[in-house]
């Protein structure tokens, strides 16, 4: 049983900066201001300062270094409006091919395609275009009927 009151655990000066002030700390040390001088000026440790300086060097390396090749790629193709236009020229006067196939290499992929694919289906009789039968009709043509049966 305890008689003195508990204390609360005495906050850093460290722990009470801000995001902001924290970046700024690590904007200062990389721009080479000395770290003893940095953490005197913010009442915190040089440790806390070279840790906030090392998330400084990550968050460069991460954001200008690309990330390593998987492995047995061969190259990368950055696809851009242009090439994709080039492309298209290409497939249509070189390879000779119809607009059908052109139009395959553009049909969107992924995610938002599949969503919107429902929505592009016909839904029913009021879904087909004129002048051509939906599925139900066709059952009872006697055209798509065979002769004998």
């Amino acid at each position: 049983m305890c008689i003195l009151p508990a204390q609360q655990p005495h906050a850093s000066a460290a722990r009470l900066l801000s995001a902001q002030a924290r970046q700024q700390l690590a904007l200062d040390a990389l721009a080479g201001v000395s770290v003893t001088q940095l953490a005197a000026q913010n009442q915190v440790s040089r440790k806390f300062v070279y840790q906030q300086l090392d998330k400084a060097h990550q968050g460069l390396q991460l954001a200008f270094d690309p990330p390593p090749p998987p492995e047995g790629l061969l190259f990368w193709l950055p696809v851009t409006r242009s090439w994709l236009q080039q492309l298209v020229l290409g497939l249509a006067l070189v390879c000779h091919s119809s607009f059908r196939c052109v139009g395959e290499c553009h049909r969107p992929t992924g995610p938002a395609a599949q969503k919107a694919g429902p929505l592009r289906e016909p839904q029913g009789a009021e879904g087909s275009q004129a002048g051509q039968p939906d599925h139900r009709s066709q059952q009872r043509s006697p055209t798509s009927r065979r002769p004998g049966r």
